[in-house]
């Protein structure tokens, strides 16, 4: 507003009249708060783009209005504010102060029925990697022919497959669950070093190694060894080892020492697979029915495995650390053992036992979310002598040699050595 021409601006509308004797009230120029014109200059009207006038005035004035349009509107307003902030302030003290947030977290992870926690438990969406490595015995047949006196053996792959898990067969327990795993396993051929379906190796004859080692804990006579012996040489694989395809080993093959004991091992109820394999069990679902804490009751118990076929504890091993249950799937871990200090146990049936993960390091992913790396012991394979702590996992005379663990007693006893697996996220 140009307040040099307010003085030059003619006043031809006075709201009230005047008499001869009444003095002239000349108003100054001032700015004008809007809220207060009304309320405290008698007489006057007018603000904002319009022209302001007072009763005995010469002049017309116009007035640049400033303020706000109620003080009690104002006041309420910066009392809502303060309000506001004072209980956000103190909501922030609660949170932080106290437990509130984790036990908020932790509740919303507990494996419920249709809850959020239970879909992602019930179909997970990270896809592991599992990596087999096989054992090719490149001169088998010269050692049979007498050529060789010493087996070679080369390690080939990894052969690399995508697992897809889905659990299956739910039962709520109360606080526990009870359910089976179905894996699909897709094979990824652009990640595997060599072709799983063109590669072939030498391996040794499970089935017959299987067969052979029943008969001879059992001690048989002499007339049965024999007509045990003739049944053998009729097989479709009559030999110590065989050539397959990888993937015909690991998924499935026919073979006839099988075939002939398919009754036997469906009356003890060992059957959960059509055509024999090292990982045939693996694929579809598994047959072992798991029990795991869903963490109702108590959040340190959250996912941890609490039997495996109506059973406890394993009972492949000799000491009950080694046929302990006490891990997880890997999936969920209860905030109990987030120690820096203690490993973690991942239990892997494939391998009829639980296995350790340490503390690494702490790193950031995106938008600065802090987490904790685990790895693998490098002796987790060991030998006792190297490793103590897997004495228990050998059988009473022997053990295993550095990185083969036997898992005879929880494969059907047709394995010797398990081969060399490695698994990623």
């Amino acid at each position: 507003m140009d307040h040099k021409n307010l003085e030059n601006t003619s006043s031809t509308t006075p709201m009230l009249g005047k008499e001869e004797n009444e003095k002239v009230i000349i108003i100054p120029k001032i700015l004008i708060r809007e809220d207060t014109i009304l309320a405290n200059l008698q007489g006057c009207a007018g603000c904002g783009g319009a022209k302001f006038t007072c009763a005995g005035a010469h002049k017309q004035w116009s007035v640049l209005c400033w303020g706000r349009q109620s003080d009690r509107k104002y006041y309420c307003l910066v009392t809502l504010l303060s309000a506001t902030f004072v209980l956000s302030l103190i909501g922030t003290v609660f949170f932080c102060f106290t437990n509130t947030i984790n036990d908020a977290v932790l509740s919303n992870m507990v494996i419920r029925n249709n809850s959020l926690a239970y879909s992602m438990w019930k179909e997970p969406q990270v896809e592991p990697l599992m990596k087999v490595h096989l054992f090719n015995y490149t001169n088998w047949e010269r050692v049979r022919d007498g050529l060789d006196e010493k087996l070679h053996v080369e390690d080939v792959g990894p052969y690399v497959y995508a697992q897809q898990i889905e659990r299956v067969n739910v039962d709520f327990l109360g606080d526990k669950l009870a359910f089976q795993e179905k894996n699909t396993f897709r094979y990824m051929p652009l990640r595997t070093k060599g072709s799983a379906h063109s590669d072939k190796v030498f391996i040794p004859n499970l089935p017959l190694i299987g067969v052979v080692s029943k008969a001879i804990d059992v001690n048989l006579n002499s007339l049965t060894q024999f007509m045990l012996n003739t049944a053998l040489k009729q097989c479709n694989h009559p030999d110590a080892f065989i050539k397959l395809p990888v993937h015909n080993f690991l998924w499935g093959y026919d073979d006839d020492i099988i075939d002939i004991a398919k009754p036997v091992l469906s009356l003890s109820g060992k059957l959960n697979f059509e055509n024999f394999g090292l990982l045939a069990t693996k694929n579809g679902t598994v047959s072992d029915r798991l029990t795991i804490n869903t963490g109702e009751n108590d959040k340190d118990r959250m996912n941890v495995i609490e039997k495996l076929n109506g059973e406890d504890h394993l009972n492949y091993w000799s000491s009950p650390e080694c046929n302990s249950l006490e891990a997880t799937d890997g999936t969920i871990f209860p905030p109990s053992m987030l120690d820096r200090k203690r490993p973690l146990h991942v239990f892997y049936p494939q391998l009829c036992r639980r296995l350790p993960f340490q503390y690494e390091k702490d790193i950031e992913i995106a938008d600065g979310i802090q987490l904790m790396r685990y790895q693998m012991p490098h002796n987790v394979f060991d030998d006792p002598v190297l490793n103590k702590d897997n004495d228990c996992f050998c059988q009473i005379e022997q053990c295993p040699p550095r990185g083969v663990i036997n898992v005879t007693a929880c494969a059907m006893g047709k394995c010797v050595a398990s081969p060399k697996f490695s698994y990623a996220k």
